[in-house]
């Protein structure tokens, strides 16, 4: 007597018996991936078979900031006329004129300066500052003119703007 035929697994699977061969779950996603990747290097050729590729975008380089300029020092401030305290600290928020002398004042981060000018060389010059802060307490000058120099705002021209 023969042993009776080994059973064949394949052919006992109801996959195979309608005409499918089984696969395994690693096969069915290479095959799916194989299918997608060809799909989408088909839709990337043109006519002539070559690959489009659209432009390359360069992201705008950072915009120039100046250089800060850094505040004059009191010794600085000292003998300058108008056009050159006007260059440093900009527009005062108040000025008065006398007969022989201008008082311009600045305000700026809790601190006002006086700068007095009187005339020398034939031109208005700034011979004497003073700084305070918002109470009236005298204050050093260098803390006070950095903070005005920061805070600055233009002269306008002889336009109005």
């Amino acid at each position: 007597m023969t042993a009776p035929p080994a059973a064949d697994p394949v052919s006992n699977d109801p996959l195979t018996q309608a005409g499918r061969m089984p696969t395994s779950r690693a096969a069915a996603c290479a095959s799916f991936c194989a299918v997608a990747i060809a799909g989408l290097l088909t839709a990337c050729t043109t006519a002539q078979g070559t690959v489009d590729v659209a432009p390359l975008t360069v992201a705008s380089a950072p915009a120039v900031v100046a250089p800060v300029e850094p505040p004059p020092l009191p010794e600085a401030i000292i003998g300058l006329d108008r056009d050159g305290l006007t260059d440093e600290l900009g527009k005062p928020v108040f000025l008065m004129r006398a007969q022989a002398a201008e008082i311009w004042q600045y305000r700026a981060d809790g601190c006002v300066l006086d700068l007095y000018l009187y005339e020398e060389s034939g031109a208005l010059r700034v011979l004497y500052l003073e700084a305070r802060d918002s109470f009236g307490a005298t204050q050093a000058p260098g803390a006070c003119i950095a903070a005005v120099h920061a805070a600055r705002q233009p002269w306008p021209d002889a336009a109005g703007t």
